[in-house]
């Protein structure tokens, strides 16, 4: 049992012995001692040094490769190509080190930076004291809109509420007091004489005595959980797949190509030349790279959108979510009550608008109210007089209850409030709170039922009625079956200066005001998309369940009953599995409840995105395969999220979602256009040393050197591939169901292609290469023609490469980034054949002009045969 489980079934003194300490507070020394012995109150994020992060950008089985091709290129004295590898790798990790860092400043950004400060006594003394330097047995003094900051056992109250809707979900401020709690009570979650550190409190005062505090406190014990679970992203497994097949492919050809050369007869030195030939050219050194740029790209274009991405595999997850779990307070809805009923003179007036908006009417059977009947003008002033709350500007100052009640009256033009004379405040033992004003009148507000027992009569248009409590009730019912929280008002003349007990007798029933955490417009919108997208959403909440209901109603999530913590804790996992295949709504869940549900989902194959912004979000951020964060959420969830919503707009959860489709396509296009380059000169190397003892060309001579090779591969796999990630998005990609979790980057289609242009290329190569030395060019010339013609059938294969299925001839024209690269990749290839000072470093020499009428339809082969294979499927696909 935790330390405050076991205190709150203390009463005051016992909770006093139990901390050691009594209402004077702790003595300096004896808080110095606590300090050394428990340390500061401060939950700390450790994050990993910078060289940690940096060296984490290395963790992929393809730079491995990359790196172990480098150690051979220098065991053999290429240190150029050693050096460009190398090169290669270094500035991958620099891209994804400075974007991943990029993502933690803007993180740190939204955290607040002014240090907190709590109100203590110590030896007797009231002080002010930083609230990092809090230690157990402390007795603190808190207010109306401050936030707890620590674990405190309450020793004394006045009319304390407090929210609680960081830490529970709850939309509601909980009430509290200093009585020692029921077994019950504990069963139930109702921990009535805790403060829990990160809540806030709305309306009130307390004097505590501090309990926990750091990791101890509950907020510290879920951050301590969040620390233990790792989760790797779809992306890392598909690419770590993908690698995996490159290295084996690799490593098998350089063998089989270092035991032909051997069989063959070439010399040892030269067959190993030969085979770390090979593995360069079939390792694309350049995909890593562009793969991180692709990310990157789409990362600052998610941030203008107000979507921070903590690391960049995070992008590519959205796109695949499946399933978005979504707490509901803050996230799904405003996090601001709002008056949506009235019930008046035997009518029920609906409240249009959300939050602390004046914007919105109050109606009728669908037509605005302009003249207020009578009962609807009093009960609008009674909300309004019966408050201790303030609205400005949107923004509120007290109880969310209050303001809702305020921001009701004023859309009603009630606005004046009259001087107050006494008041009787609320309590949960009440349940109501009263006001007399200089008019006279005693307003009251409170639970419906006991406003009810203090009336006798009920208002209507045409005067007053005897009080039908059963009818009173099924109204009550039918707006709590809507998920409201339902208050009742009250009035009476009053000719004294005080209100006592007898006085609250006899009343007139005003009426009933029905109040809901409205959904964010925009997340209706969006959960619309989802739902169009095939994404399932699914509702987390601590809220009540008629309340989730009813807002998973307004909002359009559809399930087939609503679910709650209790019912979920007597299941075992199998039953929950059970239950989701038809439930998606569940109320008063703990954070146990949620980490399981997301885990649970995880199992059964799904992509899960969590959304959230309170403590008891954390766990399941990070357990979920991406952690969506809102930005004015807690430091907890903040630091569990793969993605900070800047705005908290739920809606960029589309954006992004978006985004995310349309990088997966175009990470398989830049593959799509990376691996030919590998393979056709793979190809080349191999084929060959196969030729060579059928043709006295390929006897001693490679067509390519591994500089050349390294080059194309770089050069021209960077340069050509990188205008692909510019290419136009898919506007129809959200009216797609997810793909499946369990598709690879690369299917048989893909292959097929890839195979097609790899032979294409090779093909291409060879035999410009076999022209070139029988048609009188020397071996330096005709690695020229070959070099030049390989560049080229990489610029004419983009052209197609832009699509999966399209023609060349049906894909818009190409963006001004292809059209660059293209011109770019022409004019650097021609200076390395034509310049001189080049030909030592590349190996190369210019040829004759005529032989551009032979490299030029050589080139075209693999535009040429991807064209055919489109338009072959294209028509199997018909038919």
């Amino acid at each position: 049992m935790t330390p405050w489980k076991r205190i709150s079934e203390m009463d005051v003194t016992g909770a006093l012995d139990e901390l050691g300490t009594s209402p004077d507070g702790l003595e300096e020394a004896d808080a110095a001692e606590r300090l050394e012995f428990h340390g500061p109150n401060e939950i700390e994020f450790r994050k990993p040094h910078p060289i940690f992060r940096f060296l984490k950008q290395f963790q992929s089985l393809l730079v491995y490769v990359l790196l172990t091709v480098a150690i051979f290129t220098a065991l053999i004295g290429e240190w150029i190509d050693t050096a460009v590898i190398t090169g290669v790798v270094v500035l991958n990790s620099i891209i994804g080190f400075i974007q991943e860092g990029k993502a933690s400043e803007a993180i740190e950004s939204l955290q607040k930076f002014t240090e907190s400060y709590s109100t203590v006594i110590r030896g007797g003394k009231e002080m002010r004291i930083p609230s990092g330097l809090l230690v157990p047995g402390d007795i603190t003094l808190l207010g109306a809109g401050e936030r707890v900051p620590a674990d405190i056992r309450v020793i004394e109250s006045k009319n304390l509420l407090v929210d609680e809707s960081a830490l529970t979900g709850e939309s509601v401020p909980a009430e509290k007091d200093p009585a020692p709690l029921k077994e019950e009570d504990i069963l139930q979650g109702e921990f009535r004489n805790i403060l829990f550190s990160g809540t806030l409190i709305t309306e009130g005062r307390a004097m505590g005595a501090v309990i926990s505090t750091g990791r101890e406190t509950e907020i510290g014990r879920i951050a301590e959980r969040v620390k233990a679970v790792d989760v790797k992203t779809p992306l890392l497994e598909k690419i770590d797949e993908f690698s995996q097949r490159i290295a084996l492919a690799v490593v098998s050809l350089a063998a089989f190509n270092f035991i032909a050369a051997l069989l063959f007869g070439y010399e040892v030195v030269l067959s190993f030349l030969a085979s770390t030939s090979l593995a360069v050219a079939a390792i694309p050194e350049g995909l890593p790279a562009v793969l991180t740029v692709t990310l990157a790209l789409a990362v600052r274009a998610m941030a203008e959108r107000n979507a921070i991405i903590r690391n960049l595999p995070s992008v590519e997850t959205l796109g695949s979510v499946t399933v978005i779990c979504s707490d509901k307070t803050g996230t799904l809805t405003k996090n601001e009550m709002t008056v949506k009923s009235i019930y008046a003179g035997g009518a029920l007036y609906r409240v249009e608008g959300a939050g602390y908006s004046e914007e919105g009417d109050i109606t009728l059977g669908g037509s605005r109210v302009t003249d207020l009947p009578e009962p609807l003008r009093r009960i609008l002033i009674c909300g309004l007089r019966c408050n201790n709350a303030s609205v400005a500007d949107g923004k509120v100052h007290g109880d969310p209850t209050e303001a809702a009640l305020i921001v009701a009256a004023h859309k009603g033009g009630i606005r004046e409030r009259t001087e107050r004379v006494d008041e009787v405040p609320f309590d949960s033992t009440r349940k109501y709170m009263a006001v007399l004003t200089e008019d006279g009148l005693i307003h009251v507000k409170g639970s419906p039922e006991r406003i009810i027992d203090m009336c006798s009569h009920e208002i209507t248009e045409n005067g007053l009625k005897p009080i039908e409590k059963d009818e009173l009730m099924d109204k009550i019912h039918e707006m709590a079956s809507e998920g409201m929280r339902v208050l009742a008002f009250a009035e009476k003349m009053h000719s004294g200066t005080e209100i006592q007990d007898d006085d609250l007798t006899d009343m007139i029933l005003l009426g009933f005001q029905g109040m809901i955490d409205p959904p964010r417009p925009e997340a209706v919108e969006a959960v619309g998309k989802c739902k169009s997208a095939g994404i399932r959403i699914i509702m987390i909440t601590g809220d009540h369940a008629a309340t989730a209901g009813a807002v998973a109603a307004e909002l359009g999530i559809e399930t087939s009953r609503v679910l709650t913590g209790p019912q979920l804790s007597s299941m075992d996992d199998d039953e929950i599995r059970e239950s989701l295949e038809d439930c998606n709504v569940f109320a008063r869940v703990t954070p146990d409840h949620k980490y399981a549900l997301t885990g649970i989902l995880r199992e059964n194959g799904e992509i899960v995105a969590m959304t959230g912004d309170g403590v008891n979000d954390a766990p399941a951020l990070k357990m979920a395969d991406i952690g969506v964060a809102m930005g004015s959420g807690t430091d907890v969830a903040r630091e569990s999220a793969d993605m900070v919503l800047a705005d908290d707009n739920f809606a960029t959860i589309v954006t992004a979602v978006n985004e995310g489709r349309n990088v997966y396509e175009r990470i398989r296009r830049i593959i799509y256009y990376v691996l030919p380059t590998s393979g056709g000169q793979a190809l080349i190397i191999l084929l060959s040393f196969l030729l060579a003892p059928v043709s006295p060309t390929f006897s001693s001579n490679l067509p390519l050197l591994p500089l050349q090779i390294l080059w194309i591969n770089m050069f021209d796999g960077v340069l050509l591939a990188l205008p692909l990630v510019a290419e136009a998005s898919d506007e129809s990609v959200l009216e797609k169901p997810p793909r499946d979790p369990g598709t690879g980057i690369v299917d048989s289609a893909f292959i097929r292609k890839v195979g097609l242009v790899s032979a294409a290329m090779a093909f291409s190569g060879l035999a410009v290469f076999y022209m070139g030395i029988s048609g009188g060019l020397d071996v330096t010339g005709a690695r020229t023609v070959t070099f030049t013609t390989v560049i080229l059938v990489h610029v004419f294969y983009l052209l197609t490469a832009r699509s999966l299925d399209k023609s060349v001839l049906r894909i818009p024209p190409a963006n001004r980034w292809v059209a660059s690269g293209v011109l770019l990749t022409v004019a650097v290839t021609l200076i390395i054949v034509y310049l001189p000072g080049l030909e030592a470093i590349f190996r190369t020499s210019a040829f004759p002009p005529e032989w551009w009428g032979i490299i030029i339809p050589f080139s075209l082969t693999g535009l040429l045969s991807i064209e055919a294979e489109k338009y072959i499927m294209g028509r199997l696909k018909d038919e």
